[in-house]
């Protein structure tokens, strides 16, 4: 009898998939105790003894909520120790001050661990069922998910260096736990899982029995709308980019014209998207309604509003994202006495000096003090793409700099001269193609990032 032969069908349903995302060399199992995870496990394991995967490893996080958590621990070890499973685990103490947000904090603090824990390529399996999409589904839809929500959880994706995988997806909660009869294993059973105060329990306890009396395959229909979902997710995705390539003025910088040519539902699809993109959060539907209102509005040539974590706004009839909080105007002015030891603004900026062989600024001669200013009105200066000294205001204007930043931006000054600004542009005289000699390339990092 082949290997292949001896599977009984959740466990050739489990081969398929690591078979089909290569994942049979080092696979490692989310291995909380419970029965999902217990039969996930115990199946690699006779995977392993019919020589179809190498090298298991299991992962264990101890959330310290419960007064049996160091028991259940140490139940995970001797079960791995029995088998010849490595198992590498983890103590997140969330304590009692959480109490408001103990799901979200204990999600985070797994997941943190998962990646630390994940080589180059390697896979990390997790025991979620077609019952648990689900659950997930409706949690969502509950909470005004969009088409990207309702997509629910995907069956791979990136993870750290490796990737998570649920080769469980298409199976349900009664193939689990016939599976686990079989085999006679004995699981965890944390009493938290029967309490429908949180919501997630909730749903599973109360709602899903009741839609399955009337609707028996309720869970595969989810599941089902789910897949559907994230291929039309898929689909607004590639629109969303090719609207983008064609929108994008700058790096990160929408054309507001173009922007008003697209119809309201496919402009507000790349509004998710490039908020999503060059953001430091998701935007909301509320904030994507407001941007799109303004863009399409003739009153509202400035616009300034809170999006996707930051702030939204129109320059030159460019859309950009900003900071929410932008640098001080004021700060000292300072010898900067080793160009390539970052130097640290009182108003928070750091600018940082780079050698390179690139174009860029030269050095500083032995003669020459390097002095960090705040703009005062006035500052005339020659730069690399000009053949005539003019205001600096003109040259900020002519080089589309957005006034909120032309207050707080430093000027780099050689003696008494402007040598540079930041991420803006270099003067003629102070230019070095980088070749002969090394030079210098400036960034600002702080508020404004």
């Amino acid at each position: 009898m082949s290997p292949h032969q001896q599977l009984v069908p959740l466990e050739s349903h489990l081969l398929q998939k690591l078979l089909s995302h290569k994942a049979t060399h080092k696979p490692m199992v989310a291995f909380s105790g419970g029965v999902d995870s217990f039969v996930l496990l115990f199946a690699l394991i006779r995977l392993r003894e019919l020589k179809l995967v190498t090298d298991i490893k299991a992962v264990h996080v101890n959330h310290g909520l419960q007064a049996d958590a160091n028991n259940w621990q140490k139940y995970c070890h001797q079960f791995c120790n029995k088998h010849n499973v490595q198992l590498l685990t983890n103590k997140l103490n969330l304590g009692e001050s959480c109490q408001s947000n103990i799901e979200g904090l204990a999600r985070e603090g797994r997941y943190q661990f998962f990646k630390s824990v994940l080589q180059n390529r390697q896979c990390l399996l997790m025991a979620h069922h077609v019952d648990d999409q689900a659950e997930t589904l409706l949690f969502r839809l509950l909470r005004g998910c969009g088409i990207s929500g309702a997509s629910a959880m995907p069956e791979k994706r990136e993870l750290g260096q490796g990737f998570l995988l649920r080769p469980f997806l298409e199976v349900s909660k009664n193939e689990i736990k016939q599976y686990a009869q079989l085999m006679k294993l004995k699981w965890i059973e944390d009493p938290s899982n029967q309490s429908s105060d949180f919501d997630r329990n909730f749903l599973r306890l109360q709602i899903l029995p009741l839609l399955r009396e009337k609707w028996p395959s309720c869970s595969e229909t989810f599941s089902r709308f789910s897949r559907l979902a994230r291929e039309q997710s898929l689909l607004l995705t590639e629109i969303a980019q090719e609207d983008y390539a064609s929108c994008e003025v700058a790096r990160g910088k929408l054309c507001v014209v173009k922007l008003k040519l697209l119809s309201p539902v496919r402009c507000k699809n790349l509004l998710h998207f490039w908020g999503n993109l060059n953001g430091v959060a998701s935007p909301s539907n509320k904030e994507i309604e407001e941007l799109l209102k303004q863009i399409n509005s003739s009153h509202h040539n400035a616009i300034d509003i809170t999006f996707a974590g930051c702030r939204a706004k129109r320059f030159a009839n460019q859309l950009m994202l900003a900071a929410k909080n932008q640098p001080d105007a004021q700060f000292d002015e300072c010898e900067w006495h080793n160009i390539l030891k970052p130097i640290i603004l009182s108003n928070g900026l750091k600018v940082t000096a780079l050698s390179s062989n690139q174009p860029g600024l030269r050095f500083p001669m032995n003669d020459e003090k390097v002095k960090v200013i705040r703009r005062c009105g006035g500052e005339r200066c020659l730069p690399e793409y000009r053949n005539k000294t003019t205001e600096l205001k003109k040259i900020y204007q002519e080089l589309r700099v957005p006034d909120w930043e032309r207050k707080w931006l430093p000027i780099i000054y050689y003696n008494n001269k402007i040598a540079a600004v930041p991420g803006v542009f270099i003067c003629q005289e102070f230019v070095s193609d980088g070749v002969k000699t090394p030079s210098l390339q400036l960034l600002l990092q702080g508020k404004q990032e």
